[in-house]
């Protein structure tokens, strides 16, 4: 796919607003929307009243002088483990104004005081950083660290860390809040389809009025594309190196938008490569002398 299309430079490299571009939502629509109350209404379709945020479960490493955020995010919990803790840090925080959500499989989510106003980095480009230029910013960022303190010192030898640990499993020893804030009211429509793993992109869209559907179906959306098709893959901190997250990308989204090619049934394409664009028109398939070069000069 490199190989025959035609390289480009992105003015930005916000790949979330790359996606976006040219959907008619707004350029700001990142803002108006932030992730908690989307991922909401991706994982659950309830209506995103409030004020939402992504509530990670994750494992903090202590380094030299400092903490690191430990990959992957969120961590992976047992049904028992993740009831109990749930339990536990609700009851314990029952009038705060935080209430936590485990909503089905993977991270968390939390229904925040009305109103709060906080940003904090999203967790899969936190991962081995230092904790202490990352923390939670903003008129309620204080409030938020206050509380994430606090249920660090909850989770602290928790009967399901020690659980855990006999099981040779990384403790849940807090809680990553990002993604906080309250939805603006959708104003316009989404065109096309949009095909991701990724929940605020997915909750964003169906608030739109748009179809989002998951990455195992991509192949079927390509073989009967309806105007535009829009295909995100999230960051996957579980998959311990490049080269396997590269192989997962291929597996799941290149070798069916080659296929789609090849066949006639997708006539152009973008691909988003870090700061650069591949773009494949019509005549990519015909351009024959174009050599295939290894990934990793093709990167380079």
């Amino acid at each position: 796919l490199v190989a025959r299309g035609e390289r480009g430079s992105v003015a930005h490299g916000d790949w979330r607003l790359w996606l976006l571009d040219g959907a008619g939502l707004g350029g700001d629509v990142l803002q108006r929307l932030p992730a908690g109350p989307c991922a909401l209404v991706a994982r659950t379709a309830r209506e995103p009243q409030g004020t939402w945020a992504c509530a990670e479960p994750v494992h903090l490493l202590t380094a030299l002088d400092h903490l690191q955020l430990g990959a992957p995010v969120p961590l992976p919990l047992a049904g028992e483990d993740r009831r109990d803790l749930i339990a536990a840090l609700n009851d314990h925080f029952a009038d705060s104004g935080f209430r936590l959500h485990a909503p089905g499989e993977g991270g968390w989510l939390c229904e925040c005081p009305q109103g709060l106003r906080c940003s904090s980095v999203e967790p899969a480009a936190a991962i081995g950083a230092n904790l202490r230029e990352l923390l939670p910013v903003g008129p309620d960022g204080a409030r938020v660290r206050a509380y994430v303190n606090e249920l660090q010192m909850l989770l602290h030898e928790h009967p399901v860390n020690l659980r855990r640990s006999s099981r040779g499993e990384p403790a849940v020893n807090s809680v990553w809040l990002w993604g906080i804030g309250s939805a603006a009211r959708p104003d316009a429509r989404a065109a096309g389809v949009l095909v991701s793993n990724d929940a605020w992109l997915c909750g964003l869209w169906r608030m739109h009025g748009g179809t989002a559907r998951p990455l195992e179906e991509l192949t079927d959306a390509l073989q009967h594309p309806a105007g535009d098709v829009r295909v995100a893959i999230a960051p996957d901190t579980t998959a311990g190196s490049a080269a396997t997250e590269l192989e997962r990308i291929e597996r799941e989204a290149l070798v069916p938008l080659r296929g789609a090619i090849v066949s006639g049934r997708v006539t152009s394409a973008a691909l988003l490569l870090g700061s650069w664009v591949v773009e494949l028109g019509a005549g990519a398939r015909r351009k024959f002398w174009r050599r295939m070069r290894p990934l990793s000069e093709v990167l380079g």
